[in-house]
């Protein structure tokens, strides 16, 4: 085992971090995406370390990666997945793609979220295959195309694998073992008018002032009902309103009115339960006001279904197992974000955790880091739970 942890330093996982960093990869606000670049180049290196690799088209130029160390037999099989894509780099005030060291900190998008994470899962894996490391189960490491999007490579994945007795989702929790999270749909609520000239409004009817109406029905009906709903361990389901259009001069009564709302749901929710929720709430705004119009719709995709397993699952009694034999504290958390985690577990019934390093805060961030050194103790945290996990006799029984 020290031979195997010696194997792994800061110059490999910077480098190769840095390598993706600098290949942009964004999803887009429309879903466009720009992962194949990204997928070739682990792909490429993967193969050449001795991994057998596909790449699993899941649309047009947006491939998923699955590379995979096949084992003697007789163990348990795990998969670390990243996904490979990342926001967009606008908003930035550091270099995006340069991958710039300083203070011990690298930065850059995705260095967080999630390309520092992919390339300790990859400098682990290497360090296993080059020194000859004997594994029973095999060991996957694997990227997703479109987890800022719609989780439309996440639920391809799924959907496909066979055999996987546990998975990491390597996203931000710093080094916490995230056993659940909860889902997300977004909301569209529209309100209608009748547009007139801005100096006879009493000719028209405002949508924006009828949202009003819903907005504050929405505010003072929805944590009541929220906080009936508090799971055990995530807490209540939430809701933020985050977008709202209407109106297009101030010299006319606006006819139509928009807003989103993001809405994360626990375990037990569904889209369906969430819009009828909603439709209940709008029915106590229009008993108010019988000239308002509203409607809603529910976006029900991938990312919907929140995520939850047992803490007495193997990978997380393996991941706890390795971080006190490093001398770190082991705890069991939940995280508030989505991941593609919640495809592995409901679709793939695969347990997973959400595990990984640097802080979820510096995701999407106009200064996004991690710290080297955690990048370093992940990956040989990595190597240590394959070891553990994929030597542990297989518990499924035919």
């Amino acid at each position: 085992m020290h031979r195997l942890l010696a194997e792994i330093n800061a110059d490999a996982i910077v480098s190769l971090a840095r390598e993706l960093i600098a290949i942009p990869t964004p999803v887009t606000s429309t879903g466009e995406g720009q992962e194949i670049e990204a997928a070739n180049a682990l792909a490429r290196r993967l193969r050449s370390s001795g991994f057998n690799v596909t790449l699993q088209e899941v649309m047009e130029n947006r491939p998923n990666l699955i590379a995979t160390l096949k084992g003697k037999g007789g163990g348990q099989s795990l998969m670390l997945n990243g996904h490979l894509d990342t926001v967009e780099a606008e908003n930035m005030v550091v270099p995006p793609f340069e991958g710039k060291v300083e203070r011990g900190k690298l930065f850059g998008r995705g260095a967080v979220d999630m390309k520092g994470a992919l390339a300790a899962f990859v400098v682990a894996g290497e360090a296993i295959q080059r020194l000859g490391v004997e594994l029973k189960g095999d060991l996957m490491i694997s990227g997703c195309v479109d987890e800022e999007g719609k989780g439309a490579g996440g639920q391809a994945m799924a959907k496909s694998l066979q055999g996987v007795d546990g998975a990491i989702v390597g996203e931000a929790t710093g080094m916490k073992i995230g056993v659940a999270h909860k889902g997300l749909t977004f909301i569209t609520l529209h309100t209608y008018g009748r547009a007139t000239h801005g100096s006879t409004p009493h000719l028209g009817v405002n949508a924006i002032t009828g949202m009003v109406r819903v907005l504050n029905t929405i505010d003072s009906e929805l944590p009541r009902r929220l906080e009936a709903k508090r799971h055990k361990a995530l807490g209540p389901p939430t809701y933020n309103v985050g977008v709202i259009r209407g109106g297009y001069r101030p010299n006319v009564v606006p006819d139509r009115c928009e807003i989103e709302v993001d809405r994360r749901m626990v375990p037990g929710e569904t889209v369906e339960s969430v819009l009828g929720e909603m439709e209940s709430i709008l029915d106590a705004a229009r008993s108010g006001d019988a000239s308002l119009k509203v409607d809603a719709q529910a976006l029900d995709w991938a990312k919907a279904v929140p995520m939850e397993i047992s803490s007495d699952e193997q990978i997380v009694r393996s991941i706890i197992k390795c971080l006190q034999a490093s001398g770190r504290q082991a705890e069991v958390s939940t995280v508030p974000y989505w991941t593609d985690a919640s495809s592995f577990v409901n679709l793939a019934e695969i347990p997973t955790v959400v595990f990984g390093p640097g802080d979820i805060s510096q995701a999407h961030s106009a200064t996004e880091s991690i710290d080297v050194e955690e990048l370093v103790a992940y990956s040989k945290l990595i190597a240590s739970v394959a070891l553990d996990f994929c030597n542990s006799d297989t518990e499924k029984t035919e």
